[in-house]
């Protein structure tokens, strides 16, 4: 089977459970990335379910894209549906990141572009 055969249909969300076997291929999983960034054990989850700016920059860093390539119908067509709400997630992103750091093996957080 060729990879290209696994993406969605252009402009759809990925399926929870190629998110969850993308980031598992990535060598993570919803519960590391709940201890790495000081989160409750099963609160990672619900991104795949319903939106989480700052998980959603999260996966997307682990996974090497942007949140909006994974999930397009939670944004408008040109990035971030609510800058302000992106902003937030971020600030909210590097707080936890001063505390937590690269050394308990973080990904890098891409700046989202706004």
């Amino acid at each position: 089977m060729n990879a290209a055969a696994a993406l969605p249909p252009a402009g759809a969300d990925w399926h929870p459970e190629d998110v969850k076997a993308a980031v598992r291929k990535r060598g993570w999983n919803f519960r590391r990335i709940a201890r790495v960034f000081e989160y409750a054990p099963k609160s990672p989850d619900q991104v795949v379910h319903r939106p989480w700016r700052a998980m959603e920059l999260i996966v997307g860093a682990i996974l090497e894209t942007d949140p909006w390539e994974i999930w397009p119908s939670r944004y408008t067509k040109d990035g971030p549906e609510s800058r302000a709400a992106m902003r937030r997630a971020m600030q909210g992103l590097r707080r936890r990141m001063a505390r937590t750091g690269p050394e308990r093996g973080a990904p890098p957080i891409r700046q989202a572009e706004l």
